[in-house]
């Protein structure tokens, strides 16, 4: 393989050893050609033409930058740089010599290198320059003269430069085995940068790791870790699986078997987690409301061998009754400037009544929430004729829509949704007249098959599910509101002008009443286009449409479509609607004096109880009425995963270590038995009634078989 050699006099440089380096080649021009001939101090150079130079190369170590153009040389460009002095002692033949400075040879050189011949030879090559030597150097001690020369081989074998080898040899030894050290971290090395490095959560992950691949694959979870899993499980199934084909997590089934207590008594356990949320929370975060309402069970008795309890029975407060229970009252929290919910405790009962036990165990939960620090502004409720007996109870009528509990101010507040089914429900049955005006449901009805009719509809969203409900589309919300919504009213007002239709004169207005009041009492945004659907802030617009709302329920009389017989007196909704309406403008005016500017009043229904109560049916299987178990186990898990989910809407991370900690401790005092029946993972229907345990506690073994052979005979 032919290598590039630079032209300069004294220029070693090949493009054999440095292939990087860039050579250019003479100039073809004759001017430029001499001027780089003389550059190079090459004698055997001179008189040559430009084209027998075509061959030789210059490399770019004797070119300026500035000599360069963006990717070769400028036209006029010449070496300047590293050139050889016209005072050079050397000439071309000596190139190829070596001197011998500071070699020490041992005696077995000396009588194998320097020989007369060689040193003739020697003389003879050198020339005059080597003359000029020989006059002027003096023999040493072996009779060697200065000016001879040994070659490289025999200079880099010398006893100095051998040992300096041995030394460079060690010490690159030591330097490999350093790096190979500092590349194999150990375990503990490793943790301490985990601890350094990561942050404390993220920290105690990969640490777990760790401690999972040196243990088998029975009993290996901490159970902190299974806290960790079960929060992340809570929050998303899907990222929870997505997530255990990368590490190691707990198997669904193995997150279902942990256990701890939830019963109808709230104990210690369960305060003690509460007071760890809110020990972080802001005085807004603390602002809320309490719900109440009762879920349908199916009647059904079943064992709890890890509690040694029968479930199924009258249960408030931890205390039992002989009588299967058919309802269970739940109570949940929910957060008024900020977007939080959380259930708090149940009771079995018997039927929808709230008799005096559940009374007072409703008001000592209640004064056990006050002392934690939540600080609860309302009651609400539907219009159940139990939660009617509670507000009577309570002291709540038209006029006084509040009451005292250990000297906090509380106000009553009826479910606005539920108050707009019943007001659907019973326009369907009756004539609602106000202000010498009527207003009746035959009239949406003609507006409909009038509609129905047209290509283009004034009223799309009409259905035959809203004109004709049966007994289970009366319980959907959206219906209802559907009805009373601006299109309807538009469409109404459509066929009356063009005269399709003869209304009666009130039922435009009561439907436009209805659409813009409900719009008020479900504001949810702050930005709403909708005039009356903005939070609310007690501005004249709003205080104009309750003043209106008011005067409508106050005058209004509900006729029997049959025999014309007024029955205003057993309309619920009149009263609730007036109880609500008074209730928010009082509980405005005081959260106003504390600084708050607004109220979203989505955030004081019932609407987060009814979302509980579906999750606890879909929980079951998607069965209407749960039983005792069922609900019992729907809510120990949904109570820790709202528990989560509250943690992460206050923004309080710091606590929750605190918070897993109480959770700890309330799952280590589990009660153990004989027989241990695994909870599912996922709670399915019973197929029977009762199913048979091979152990029984003793305190309940009697009234068990009791009330087995009453239900078989």
């Amino acid at each position: 393989m032919v290598h590039t050699t630079c032209a300069v006099r004294d220029c070693t440089s090949s493009s054999r050893i440095n292939r990087e380096l860039r050579f250019h080649q003479f100039p073809r021009t004759e001017e430029r050609c001499k001027l780089w001939v003389e550059a190079c101090s090459r004698t055997d150079l001179l008189g040559r033409n430009s084209k027998s130079l075509k061959n030789s190369y210059i490399c770019g170590l004797h070119f300026e930058k500035c000599m360069y153009g963006r990717k070769s040389l400028k036209k006029l460009a010449v070496p300047t740089l590293l050139l050889p002095t016209e005072n050079s002692v050397h000439t071309q033949t000596e190139t190829k010599v070596k001197i011998l400075t500071d070699v020490i040879l041992d005696s077995r050189d000396k009588r194998h290198i320097f020989k007369p011949k060689t040193a003739q030879i020697r003389h003879e090559l050198a020339g005059p320059s080597s003359q000029m030597a020989e006059n002027t150097d003096t023999k040493n001690p072996f009779g060697i003269d200065k000016s001879s020369y040994t070659l490289a081989r025999l200079t880099d074998h010398t006893p100095r430069k051998r040992k300096l080898r041995k030394q460079l040899y060690t010490i690159k030894k030591k330097l490999k085995f350093t790096r190979e050290k500092c590349e194999d971290v150990t375990e503990s090395q490793f943790l301490k940068g985990c601890d350094k490095f990561l942050s404390p959560k993220l920290s105690a992950i990969v640490k777990a790791q760790i401690y999972l691949k040196h243990h088998c694959k029975n009993n290996r979870y901490s159970r902190e870790f299974k806290l960790f899993c079960l929060n992340i499980y809570y929050t998303s199934p899907l990222a929870y699986r997505f997530l255990s084909k990368t590490i190691c997590l707990p198997t669904k089934s193995t997150l279902a078997n942990m256990y701890f207590s939830m019963e109808t008594k709230i104990n210690e356990e369960v305060w003690n987690i509460l007071t760890s949320t809110i020990q972080h929370m802001s005085s807004s975060e603390k602002e809320c409301v309490l719900c109440m309402d009762e879920l349908s069970l199916k009647l059904n008795l079943s064992y709890n061998t890890k509690e040694d309890k029968i479930l199924g029975l009258h249960e408030v407060d931890g205390q039992q009754q002989p009588a299967a229970a058919g309802y269970a009252f739940t109570l949940m929290l929910r957060g008024i400037c900020s977007k939080w919910k959380q259930p708090i405790g149940f009771s079995f009962i018997t039927s929808s009544k709230i008799d005096d036990q559940l009374r007072a165990w409703l008001i000592r939960t209640v004064k056990h929430l006050l002392q934690l620090g939540f600080n609860i502004r309302a009651f609400i409720s539907d219009l159940g004729s139990d939660f009617l007996a509670l507000s009577k109870t309570l002291g709540i009528c038209k006029e006084g829509s509040f009451f005292e509990i250990d000297g906090h101010k509380m106000y009553y507040i009826f479910d606005v949704p539920h108050l707009m089914k019943c007001v659907r429900n019973n326009l369907i049955n009756y004539n609602f007249e106000f202000d010498g005006k009527i207003a009746q449901w035959e009239d949406i009805i003609k507006m409909y098959e009038q509609d129905q009719k047209k290509d283009m509809r004034s009223a799309p969203r009409l259905t035959d599910a809203h004109i004709h409900p049966n007994s289970f589309q009366k319980r959907k919300v959206r219906l209802a509101v559907q009805v009373f919504s601006n299109s309807v009213v538009a469409a109404l007002k459509n066929y009356e002008s063009s005269g399709s239709l003869q209304l009666t004169n009130g039922t435009i207005d009561f439907i436009e009443t209805m659409n813009n009041l409900f719009d008020l009492l479900n504001s949810n945004n702050i930005d709403s286009l909708k005039p009356h659907n903005k939070p609310y802030r007690g501005i004249p617009v709003q205080e104009e449409l309750l003043d209106k709302a008011q005067h409508l329920f106050n005058n209004m009389r509900v006729i029997n479509k049959n025999n014309g017989h007024d029955v205003t007196n057993m309309m619920k909704f009149i009263k609730a609607f007036n109880v609500t309406i008074n209730s928010l403008r009082q509980l405005y005016n005081d959260m106003k004096s504390q600084g708050y500017k607004y109220i979203l009043t989505r955030r004081i229904n019932n609407d987060c109880l009814e979302n509980f109560f579906g999750l606890v049916r879909q929980a079951g299987g998607n069965c209407r009425e749960p039983t005792c178990l069922q609900y019992t186990r729907a809510f120990r898990k949904f109570f820790l995963c709202q528990i989560l989910n509250l943690s992460d809407a206050t923004n309080c991370t710091e606590d929750f270590d605190n918070i897993l900690t109480q959770f700890l401790q309330f799952t280590k005092n589990r009660p153990q038995a004989q027989v241990c029946i695994q909870n599912p993972p996922e709670i399915q229907p019973k197929k029977e009634v009762f199913r048979e345990v091979r152990y029984a506690g003793r305190k309940c073994i009697l009234l068990y078989m009791r009330l087995f052979v009453a239900k078989v005979c």
